[in-house]
């Protein structure tokens, strides 16, 4: 059974897409010249944003072994982006955090997605950027409201 949609539907559809494959690929790339995997940066993003975390907190949160996720907390320690620390109440635990390359790598993803962004935004003539402007605020608005009042919303 097909769909019904909107005539705005595909050209959602086909900027969307276009977007993510932009970029997933600027972001690939990031991580590959600097040695890492998507999966580790996906950890170390995880870590900037809630802080300390032990190897059960990493495989719960992305749904891995806590085999898999020591394995993937040692390379990023061994690469020095980690740290290792015993836990405040509990020696037996240890408490991953990110160490000042930890931070710098993403500061640097960071700063990667934003000059893509940059390169987009000189491309569009200024009159088109202050059109776009109000419509970028009301789909923003629209899909942070539907974000935050669906199933996405899990913290």
């Amino acid at each position: 059974m097909m769909i019904e949609s909107h005539p705005l539907s595909p050209r959602l559809q086909q900027f969307i897409g276009l977007l993510l494959r932009i970029v997933m690929q600027n972001h690939y790339r990031f991580v590959k010249q600097n040695g890492l995997t998507l999966p580790q940066m996906m950890i170390l993003y995880h870590i900037q944003r809630v802080g300390a975390c032990t190897v059960s907190d990493v495989g719960e949160e992305f749904g891995i072994s806590s085999a898999a996720a020591s394995q993937m907390l040692d390379r990023l320690v061994q690469q020095g982006f980690l740290t290792r620390q015993e836990h405040p109440q509990d020696r037996r635990v240890k408490q991953n955090s990110l160490t000042e390359a930890g931070k710098q790598i993403i500061e640097a993803s960071m700063n990667a997605h934003q000059s893509l962004v940059a390169e987009w935004v000189k491309r569009i003539d200024a009159n088109t950027q202050w059109q776009l402007l109000p419509l970028l605020d009301r789909l923003i608005e629209i899909l942070q409201g539907w974000f935050n009042s669906s199933a996405f919303c899990d913290e």
